[in-house]
């Protein structure tokens, strides 16, 4: 019985030094997937910052190339009368900071919508003056066509509408 005992103690005790080895080396596995898990955050978080300190290097090399194209075009755009051309190069100029660079470009687009403006104008006077020339369709019909007669009524319907600049 006494031996009995002390085997069963002897067992007990490696029980309980295997429950310890287990547990202690538990711990040391799980202390190393935390440091695994530490540093593969931190080669994510620096992979990230160089990613994102990859597509800032990119933006700024677009808008470089964005403001030296338009300053090289700077001239020929200023030549344009095209609203359109010179509004996108307004703000392409704009959203790389370019402002008093820009200056030409928009006394151009200036020029240009006062010139469309006094188009309109002389457009709309002249449809005045035919509306205004005859009374009837039948009048201008008789004075100088089918073409007229539709020429008058057009015109009649446009200056019955109040003149709007158009953007």
């Amino acid at each position: 019985a006494e031996e009995q005992r002390r085997k069963e103690q002897e067992r007990r005790i490696q029980e309980e030094k295997t429950r310890k080895e287990e547990e202690e080396r538990r711990v040391v596995e799980e202390k190393k997937r935390r440091e695994e898990e530490v540093k593969r955050d931190e080669e994510r978080k620096i992979e990230e910052a160089k990613r994102k300190k990859q597509q800032e290097e990119e933006a700024a090399n677009k808008a470089k190339e964005i403001r030296e194209r338009l300053l090289a075009t700077m001239h020929e755009l200023a030549q344009s009368r095209d609203g359109w051309v010179l509004k996108n190069a307004i703000a392409e100029g704009e959203s790389v900071g370019l402002d008093l660079e820009l200056q030409p470009l928009r006394e151009a687009l200036k020029e240009v919508q006062e010139l469309r403006k006094a188009a309109l104008l002389k457009a709309r006077k002249a449809q005045e003056k035919l509306a205004n020339d005859f009374k009837t369709a039948k009048e201008a019909q008789d004075f100088g066509g089918a073409v007229l007669a539709a020429q008058w009524r057009a015109a009649v319907k446009e200056v019955q509408k109040p003149f709007v600049m158009p953007d």
